[in-house]
């Protein structure tokens, strides 16, 4: 469903948040200015990923947790030009082969409580959503001198240092909409990880409105699906409206593990924690490159960023959970090696929980709320 104020209109599950909703929080607002006390692991270089990021930690310092069944990362974009990557001559072909310049906008979490044949899993999901621009000679759907939205995943194991996945008690594209999916090796930090490469939409023309949920499951969340209910189960959901037309909603890439003896156990995505090999755990909605440690120069920019969860957690969940805007959040992340540049994320507002980022100086950190 899509939330626009208090209506409701039955144009897709889960409810996802128009910027216009305005969301009741708890949290006490906080000035957009740089902090004294620095979240842990969000110090970046000159480029960064840039966004809006749950720490776990408010302005004033105060360390809070906090676990959630389901997050949303929002974004309305009125005006985007990029320059072309400087390691490559175009963008990669798995995002769109006809994208001459392209970013990404990721949402980072940590999963916990994933149960992998009596493993009790921590892993760290990505839903990515690459945003293109098709200045290539291309045929239909493809229009050259449009956009073009594509959505994947990627999910690395975090229960220990080896960071391995188990293919064989995996299973992965239950909802049979990625492209390709497959497990690919770490390199130099040994074991694998996932991937998937989801949908892409092409011909889309500004303003365009995005959304990328992730939710863990089996859970009482009414917007939560899952194929087997008694497998723990990650799933990754994205939608695309161009102006007030929906193009794309589904959940693209469903994740599947194979249940002990111990049962699905207790999913939940967690804030405020740490990794078991060390690491701390934060929520992250950021602009990014598109891929491989790479940095995206925007040369123009405006587009407004929110990210919400909701309350139903795991499986003592209470139906059907409520929808919030994270308590707190930082301009930029840490999780990610992508990057972009010359990008500026300010407030809205001390009461308005969500972020307007525009071509500037980048503030490597500094509170929005």
């Amino acid at each position: 469903m899509l939330r626009i104020g208090r209506r409701i209109a039955l144009l897709a599950i889960p409810a996802l948040l128009l910027l216009s909703a305005g969301l009741a929080n708890p949290a006490a607002a906080a000035s957009a200015a740089t902090p004294s006390v620095t979240p842990p692991g969000a110090v970046c270089g000159s480029n960064c990923s840039m966004g809006v990021v749950d720490y776990g930690v408010a302005p004033n310092g105060t360390a809070y947790q906090y676990a959630a069944a389901s997050f949303e990362g929002f974004a309305k974009i009125t005006k985007l030009t990029m320059a072309k990557l400087s390691n490559r001559a175009s963008c990669p072909p798995k995002v769109d082969p006809y994208a001459t310049t392209c970013m990404s906008l990721q949402e980072n979490l940590g999963a916990f409580g994933l149960m992998d044949e009596n493993n009790n899993g921590s892993y760290w999901p990505q839903n990515i959503v690459n945003v293109g621009f098709d200045g290539k000679v291309c045929s239909l759907p493809c229009v050259r001198g449009t956009y073009s939205v594509s959505f994947g995943d990627n999910l690395r194991n975090e229960s220990s240092k080896a960071r391995d996945l188990d293919p064989g008690s995996m299973a992965v594209n239950q909802s049979g909409a990625c492209r390709q999916a497959a497990f690919a090796s770490l390199g130099s930090k040994g074991g694998l990880f996932y991937y998937c490469v989801g949908p892409v939409i092409y011909n889309l023309t500004l303003p365009i409105s995005l959304w990328a949920v992730m939710t863990v499951g089996p859970n009482m969340n009414s917007y939560y699906t899952c194929a087997r209910a008694h497998d723990s189960c990650l799933a990754f959901y994205g939608a695309v409206k161009e102006g007030s037309t929906v193009r794309y909603s589904g959940y693209f890439d469903r994740i599947l593990f194979t249940p002990g003896s111990a049962g699905a156990g207790h999913p939940e995505i967690e804030v405020g924690t740490h990794w078991p090999g060390g690491g701390h755990v934060d929520a992250e909605w950021v602009l990014a490159g598109p891929c491989c440690s790479e940095v995206t120069n925007v040369t123009s920019l405006r587009a407004t960023l929110g990210l919400y969860y909701d309350t139903g957690a795991g499986s003592n969940a209470t139906y059907p959970g409520q929808w919030l805007a994270v308590p707190h959040a930082w301009s930029s992340g840490s999780a990610t090696g992508e990057h972009v540049e010359s990008v500026d994320v300010s407030a809205i507002s001390a009461t308005v929980r969500q972020a307007f980022a525009r071509h500037g100086n980048e503030d490597s950190q500094s509170s929005l709320w």
